[in-house]
C-alpha cells in the first residue's frame, strides 16, 4: 500500500497462475506457395522495406516495384519468362496509377496463369470493396501489417477449403486470446463498449485518460494488447495528442489504432490518418460496424459474430420520449443493459442543465462544448433522438468562436427542455417498475425481506465496506419485494461501489416508512 495524505492511496498485490496449457495457434503456408514469386507494389520506399521485412521469413522469393506501371510491365515479363507471379500486394493509393486501376489492367491481360491480386489500404474496406471486387482484387490486407494477418491472407487465397468446425459446447476453450484496450471517459460509452466485446470473449481493459492509456500500454509492452479503441474527445490528452505520443515509439507501430468519435467528417478521417490511426468507429457505436472492423483488424482472433435483433425490432412498452428499439440496437439487444444504461443516464445527468447555465455565467465556452459532447454521446446510446439534436447544436455553437451569448442560452433551453422531458420519462417508466405493491409486503417473506432491507439502508448510508458481501447474501430474500430489474440494478451500482445512487434506488423502489411521533 502505498498512500499520502491529499493524494490518495495505491493498492497493488501479484497473483501467480499456472499456465493454461493451451497450445499456441500456429498457421502455417500452404506448400504450394513454397518458392512462390510475389510482387509488392507501393510508391513509399519505407512501406516496401517494411513489406519486404515482413515476407523475409517466409518461403518465398521477393520482388519490388515502386509504381503501377512498372509493376504492370514486370508481371507481363515474369508471365512470358515462363516465372510467373503468384501474387501481387499492391498499395490502393498510388501516384499515376493505384491499386484498384493496376488490378484491373493485370485481370483483364489474358495472362497464362494470372496473379491472384491483394489491396493493401490504411483504412477500412468499405470505401474501396465494391470498386475492388469489380476490378477482381482477390484478397485485402490493413496497414500496418503483421505476419500473422500476411499469412492468413495467403492461405485463404491458396488452401484448400475445409467445412468449418462446429463447436457444440459454448463453454468449450476457444483457440484465441485477445486482449483490448479502450481509451475511453465516459462510463457509459465504456460499460456498452465492455458488454458488446465481452460477448466474443474479448479481454477488456479501460483507461479513462490518454495519460492512463500510455501508462497501460507502456507497462504493458508493444505485444501486451491487440488493439487500442481510442475515444478522440478527452479532457487534458484527448485521442489525438495520445495517438501522436504513442507512435513516437518505434515498438508499437504495428499495434492498430481505432477512432471512435461522434465527429464522422472526412477531415477527422484524414487527420486520424495522419497521426497514425488505421480505422473509424463512429458513436454512437453500432455493434455491426463494431464487429466488423475488429474482425478485420484482430483476424482469426474473432470468433463468428453474434446474431444481432433486427433493425425493426420492438421498443419497451411504456418508455416516451426515447426511441427505445434504437437504443436497444446499439447494446445488440440486450435489455437487460439498456434498462441499466437508462438507470444511469438519469442519475447522471440530472444537474446537466445547471452545471451548463454556470459555465455559460463562467464565460467558459470550452466546458459547454465539452459538456454538450458528451451529452451527445450519451443521449444517442439510449435513443433519444431530440436531445442528441439539441446537445449537437449545443455543441457546435460552443465551438465557433462567433457565437453570441443570446444563442446559446437559446440552445442551453432548448437542451433543457428535451433533458426535462426524458428524465421525467425515465422517472414515471422506473416508478411503475419499481414500486413494491402492498400485499407483496404484507408477507411473513415480505417482513423478513423488508428487515434485510433496512439493515442494507444502513450499511449503504454508512458506507461500509461489507454492504456488498450483505448485499448477496440476502439478494434471495429481497426478491420477495424487489423484481428482478431493481436486484440487477442494484448488483450493478454495489459492484461500482455507486452508493448514493443504490440508496437512490431503494428509496424509489421501497420508501422508508414515516416515523411516528407520541
Amino acid at each position: 500500500v502505498l498512500s499520502a495524505p491529499g493524494a490518495g492511496s495505491t493498492f497493488a498485490f501479484e497473483l501467480e497462475f499456472a499456465l493454461s496449457g493451451m497450445p499456441e495457434r500456429v498457421t502455417t503456408m500452404p506448400a504450394d506457395l513454397n518458392g512462390a514469386r510475389v510482387l509488392l507494389v507501393d510508391d513509399s520506399p519505407i512501406a516496401l522495406e517494411i513489406l519486404v521485412e515482413t515476407l523475409s521469413s517466409l518461403p518465398l522469393r521477393v520482388d519490388t516495384a515502386p509504381s503501377g506501371p512498372q509493376a504492370e510491365q514486370m508481371v507481363h515479363d515474369a508471365a512470358a519468362a515462363g516465372d510467373a507471379y503468384r501474387v501481387v500486394f499492391t498499395d490502393w493509393q498510388m501516384m499515376d496509377m493505384d491499386g484498384i486501376q493496376l488490378a484491373k489492367r493485370i485481370k483483364s491481360a489474358q495472362l497464362p496463369v494470372p496473379p491472384k491480386v491483394v489491396l493493401v489500404t490504411a483504412f477500412g474496406r468499405e470505401e474501396v470493396q465494391a470498386e475492388a471486387e469489380t476490378a477482381g482484387v482477390d484478397g485485402f490486407l490493413f496497414k500496418p501489417i503483421g505476419r500473422s494477418a500476411l499469412v492468413d491472407v495467403l492461405v485463404s487465397m491458396f488452401a484448400p477449403t475445409t467445412p468449418p468446425q462446429v463447436a457444440d459446447d459454448p463453454q468449450a476453450p476457444r483457440d484465441y486470446a485477445v486482449r483490448v484496450l479502450l481509451v475511453e471517459d465516459n462510463q457509459v460509452n465504456q460499460q456498452i463498449a465492455v458488454e458488446l466485446m465481452a460477448v466474443q470473449g474479448i479481454t477488456v481493459d479501460i483507461a479513462n485518460t490518454g495519460h492512463q492509456a500510455l501508462e497501460k500500454l507502456m507497462l504493458a509492452g508493444p505485444d501486451g494488447y491487440g488493439l487500442v479503441l481510442m475515444d478522440l474527445e478527452m479532457p487534458q490528452l484527448d485521442g489525438h495528442e495520445t495517438t501522436i505520443a504513442l507512435r513516437k515509439d518505434a515498438r508499437f507501430d504495428k499495434l492498430p489504432i481505432i477512432a471512435m468519435t461522434a465527429h464522422a467528417l472526412s477531415e477527422v478521417r484524414e487527420r486520424c490518418l495522419r497521426e497514425g490511426m488505421q480505422d473509424y468507429i463512429s458513436k454512437p457505436v453500432d455493434p455491426e460496424k463494431l464487429y466488423t472492423t475488429l474482425a478485420r483488424w484482430l483476424g482469426h482472433a474473432m470468433p463468428a459474430r453474434p446474431v444481432l435483433p433486427p433493425r425493426e425490432q420492438q421498443g419497451i412498452p411504456g418508455l416516451a420520449v426515447v426511441d427505445s428499439a434504437l437504443g436497444l440496437r446499439h447494446v445488440a439487444g440486450n435489455g437487460e443493459l439498456y434498462l441499466q444504461l437508462l438507470d444511469r443516464f438519469r442519475d447522471s445527468q440530472r444537474g446537466t442543465g445547471a452545471g451548463l447555465r454556470a459555465a455559460l455565467d463562467a464565460g467558459n465556452t470550452e466546458q459547454i462544448g465539452r459538456d454538450a459532447h458528451t451529452l451527445r454521446g450519451v443521449a444517442g446510446n439510449i435513443g433519444a433522438r431530440e436531445l442528441q439534436a439539441a446537445a449537437q447544436a449545443l455543441e457546435e455553437g460552443a465551438r465557433q468562436p462567433q457565437t453570441g451569448r443570446a444563442l446559446l442560452e437559446a440552445r442551453i433551453a432548448a437542451l433543457d427542455d428535451a433533458l426535462a422531458a426524458v428524465l421525467d420519462a425515465l422517472d414515471r417508466y422506473f416508478a411503475g417498475v419499481d414500486r413494491v405493491s402492498a400485499d407483496r409486503v404484507a408477507t411473513e417473506e415480505g417482513a423478513s425481506a423488508l428487515a434485510a432491507l433496512e439493515q442494507l439502508r444502513q450499511l449503504l448510508f454508512e458506507f461500509s465496506g461489507e454492504t456488498t458481501d450483505y448485499f448477496d447474501s440476502v439478494r434471495p430474500r429481497l426478491a420477495a419485494i424487489l423484481n428482478s430489474a431493481t436486484l440487477e440494478r442494484l448488483a450493478l451500482h454495489l459492484s461500482n461501489y455507486e452508493f448514493e445512487e443504490a440508496r437512490r434506488l431503494l428509496a424509489d423502489a421501497v420508501p422508508t416508512p414515516p416515523v411516528e411521533t407520541q
